[in-house]
C-alpha cells in the first residue's frame, strides 16, 4: 500500500531562519534539518548561529547545508507536453497510488538530467522514502521507492512515455478505446518511449556463450572416423 505523501511530498526552501525569523541573505550558509513530527516530514532551514546553538539531543533524520540563493520566479501553471518535471509535479499533486511507478521513473529521469539530487533514504513502516533536492529551487522532494523488478521496467517506461505525450492528462474510459494500444504506438509515443528507456536504462545481462555449430561438430566426427 502506497503512503499518502500528498501533504508533504514537496517542501520549499525557506527564505527566513526557522529559529530567529531573520531573512536569509544571498550567499550565506543555511543548514537544513529533516524531522519526523506528527506523522509527517518537517523541513527546517536555519542560519549558521542557530545551527550552532541547536539542541543536539534532538537529532534530525537527515541534514545538509547550502549557500542561500533567492528563490526563482514561480514556473508557469500550464503543464507542457514532454516535460518530465512538470509531469512529475502534476502526478505528485494528484497522488494517485496507481501512478507510483510512473513517479519513480520520472524521478530517475530528472536525477539523470541533474535536476534532482538524492540526499537520503528513509524507512517509513513498510515503505522506503527517497529524499531528493530539486537543484534549481532547493525544494525537498519525497518519492516512494516501489522496488521495481527488471521485468516491470519496460511497461512502466511505456506508461511514462504515453503520459509525457499526452501532457499527463488522463482520458475518459470511453475515449480510451479509440486511442492506440501499447502495441500500436504512434511515432510520437515511440520517440518518447525511447527517450524514457534511455534515461532509465539498466545494464544488460551478459549472455552465455553460444554452443558449437552442428557443421563444426560434423567435421570433427569425420576427422575421428565417426
Amino acid at each position: 500500500m502506497a503512503l499518502n505523501l500528498n501533504e508533504w511530498n514537496i517542501q520549499s526552501r525557506a527564505t527566513h531562519c526557522a529559529t530567529t525569523g531573520r531573512a536569509f541573505v544571498e550567499g550565506e550558509t543555511v543548514h537544513t534539518a529533516l524531522y519526523w513530527k506528527a506523522g509527517a516530514y518537517q523541513r527546517l532551514d536555519v542560519c549558521e548561529d542557530a545551527w550552532t546553538q541547536r539542541n543536539e539531543n534532538i537529532a534530525p533524520l537527515s541534514s545538509w547545508k547550502f549557500a542561500y540563493e533567492p528563490p526563482p520566479p514561480p514556473p508557469p501553471e500550464a503543464l507542457k507536453k514532454d516535460d518530465a518535471e512538470s509531469l512529475l509535479r502534476h502526478l505528485m499533486q494528484e497522488n494517485d497510488p496507481a501512478k507510483r511507478n510512473a513517479r519513480y521513473i520520472l524521478t530517475l529521469m530528472l536525477e539523470r538530467k541533474k535536476i534532482l539530487k538524492m540526499l537520503d533514504r528513509q524507512k517509513n513502516g513498510d515503505a522506503t522514502i527517497l529524499i531528493y533536492e530539486h537543484l534549481p529551487t532547493g525544494e525537498t522532494w519525497f518519492i516512494e521507492d516501489p522496488h521495481l523488478r527488471l521485468a516491470e521496467l519496460e511497461p512502466v517506461q511505456t506508461e511514462v512515455a504515453a503520459l509525457l505525450h499526452s501532457g499527463g492528462l488522463g482520458a475518459p474510459a470511453v475515449a480510451a478505446a479509440a486511442e492506440p494500444t501499447l502495441t500500436e504506438a504512434t511515432p510520437e509515443t515511440s520517440e518518447a518511449s525511447t527517450e524514457v528507456a534511455t534515461e532509465t536504462s539498466v545494464e544488460p545481462v551478459e549472455e552465455a556463450p553460444a554452443p558449437e555449430s552442428s557443421e563444426e561438430t560434423s567435421e570433427e566426427d569425420q576427422q575421428t572416423g565417426r
